[in-house]
């Protein structure tokens, strides 16, 4: 195995996680301390959220853009600076196993499930969590010539509310608005011929 190979598979183990990936995604477009995310991020231990930010800062996934003393400690404040650093590309994916392919699905649908707990236990003392949800699978007929302007296109639309640490939508809660997790998945439909 090459330094590149060491270096992707590397850093697809850092990042393939639910609970990791989930601490990428509330570091995006924010700067939290260690009590800050743990009370965004209620079940994941503290043991275990200490451990995870460790490896993603020594990773160069997450940094340390300030620290604080807080009664007698040092209060660090992490945020996720290049996203595109946790994300893999279509040529990443081809390199994966299809073990790496299946454990990559897996993780990413467990964060989903998480995200989905959470907001269905808050849904139970607040009704209106559910006006802000939603999940359903839609055909979409996309021939070969239109793929690139739809991906072009949703690519711009996803862009203009996209986190970002500095902006007019920057980090400040009340100019950014409020957090939303949109997931997305595109699978072509595959058309299986019945040859008797």
């Amino acid at each position: 195995m090459d330094k590149t190979d060491q270096n992707w598979k590397f850093r697809a183990d850092l990042v393939l996680h639910p609970e990791r990936l989930r601490i990428i995604a509330a570091l995006t477009g924010s700067r939290l301390s260690a009590g800050e995310l743990a009370r965004r991020l209620p079940d994941i231990s503290q043991a275990g959220l200490y451990r995870h930010l460790k490896r993603l800062e020594r990773g160069g996934i997450i940094e340390i853009v300030a620290t604080h003393q807080v009664r007698g400690t040092v209060e660090k404040i992490y945020t996720c600076p290049a996203p595109e650093k946790a994300h893999f590309t279509e040529e990443d994916v081809r390199q994966m196993s299809p073990e790496m392919r299946h454990h990559s699905f897996t993780a990413f649908m467990a964060n989903i499930y998480s995200q989905f707990l959470a907001a269905h236990r808050s849904a139970e003392t607040d009704q209106d969590i559910f006006r802000k949800m939603g999940y359903q699978s839609i055909p979409l007929d996309i021939s070969p010539d239109e793929m690139s302007e739809f991906q072009h296109d949703l690519k711009e639309v996803l862009a203009r509310y996209s986190p970002r640490d500095s902006g007019p939508r920057g980090a400040d809660p009340e100019t950014r608005g409020e957090r939303f997790n949109l997931s997305l998945i595109l699978f072509p439909e595959i058309q299986h011929d019945h040859k008797h």
